[in-house]
C-alpha cells in the first residue's frame, strides 16, 4: 500500500499521524510525506522517521490538492490512500484494508467507518456509512470518511489524478468519478479516526457543503431518487448505524452517539 500525507504546519499532530503508519513493516506500507514548507518544526518530526518514508519534501507546493497529486504520481503501491497529518489510522486498520482487497479481488475500491477525536485524540463519537453507490453518493448527501477510503492505483489513473483545482472537496470529487466506474466495497471495521480542531480547513462546513454542492453539479446526474427510495436510504443507513454502534461500543452508547450526532460529533 501507498499512503500519501500532506502536511503544512500540522507539527502538534504530525507524529501521532506519522507513528500511527510507521510500526507497519516498509513492504506492507510505503508512506510518502508532502510537506507544504511547514515552519512550526514539523521537519524535526519528518527527520525523525525519515529511515520509515519512502518520501518527503518539505517545499511550497499549491496546497493540498496539489501535494496529492505529486504524491500518489512517485507511489509505488498498489492500493492508495491517504492520510491527513492531523488525523490518524485505528491499530491494525491497514491489515483489516489489504485482507478486504486480498478477499475481494474484483472490488476497485472500498471504505470503513470511523471516529471522531478532539485535539488531545480523544474518541468524541463514531460514525457509520452505510454501503453506497454513485446514485446515492449523487443524490443522497453521503460523504465518505476521507482517512477511511481506500483505492486501486489502477483504478485512480483510469477516471483521472486528484483535481489540484479543487482545494475544500477533491476528495467528494474522487469518490463521483470512481463511483462512476466501479461501486466501492465496504469494509465492516473503524478504520480511521478524524480529529476535530479550530485549525482544520472543514471547521466550516456550510463552506465544505456549498462547494460540494457546486462540484457535483460537474458530474452526470444519474435520475433522481423517489420519496420512498430516499426512505430506503435513510433506514439503510440508521439501521447500519444501529448494528455497528452497538457491535463497537455496546447497546448504551446508543444515546450518546445519537446526541454526539447533533452535536457535531461531540458527545
Amino acid at each position: 500500500m501507498s499512503v500519501v500525507v500532506p502536511s503544512f504546519n500540522q507539527g502538534t499532530f504530525l507524529e501521532e499521524c506519522l507513528d500511527c503508519l510507521a510500526h507497519y513493516p516498509a513492504d506492507v506500507c510505503e508512506i510518502l510525506v508532502m510537506d507544504g514548507g511547514s515552519t512550526d518544526g514539523s521537519v524535526d518530526v519528518i527527520k525523525k522517521y525519515e529511515h520509515r518514508l519512502a518520501h518527503w519534501q518539505s517545499r511550497p507546493d499549491g496546497g493540498q490538492a496539489v501535494a496529492l497529486l505529486e504524491g500518489f504520481r512517485l507511489a509505488r503501491g498498489s492500493i492508495f490512500g491517504w492520510l491527513n497529518s492531523d488525523d490518524r489510522l485505528i491499530d491494525g486498520a491497514l491489515r483489516t484494508v489489504i485482507e478486504f482487497f486480498g478477499r475481494n479481488p474484483s472490488t476497485q475500491w472500498a471504505y470503513g467507518d470511523h471516529d471522531f477525536i478532539d485535539g488531545e485524540g480523544r474518541r468524541l463519537s463514531s460514525r457509520y456509512v452505510a454501503a453506497v453507490d454513485y446514485r446515492e453518493l449523487y443524490w443522497g448527501n453521503r460523504y465518505l470518511p476521507q482517512e477511511a477510503v481506500f483505492f486501486r492505483r489502477d483504478l485512480y489513473f483510469t477516471v483521472g489524478e486528484i483535481n489540484p483545482n479543487l482545494p475544500l472537496t477533491m476528495d467528494y470529487d474522487l469518490w463521483l468519478r470512481m463511483a462512476r466506474v466501479a461501486t466501492p466495497g465496504k469494509i465492516l471495521a473503524r478504520l480511521g479516526q478524524f480529529r476535530r480542531h479550530s485549525g482544520q480547513k472543514t471547521s466550516d462546513i456550510d463552506a465544505y457543503h456549498a462547494a460540494a454542492d457546486r462540484n457535483r453539479s460537474a458530474h452526470p446526474a444519474p435520475p433522481p431518487p423517489s420519496a420512498l427510495r430516499l426512505m430506503c436510504w435513510s433506514m439503510k443507513h440508521a439501521t447500519y448505524r444501529y448494528a455497528r454502534t452497538t457491535t463497537d461500543h455496546g447497546i448504551l452508547s446508543l444515546v450518546t452517539e445519537a446526541n454526539a450526532r447533533r452535536r457535531g460529533g461531540r458527545t
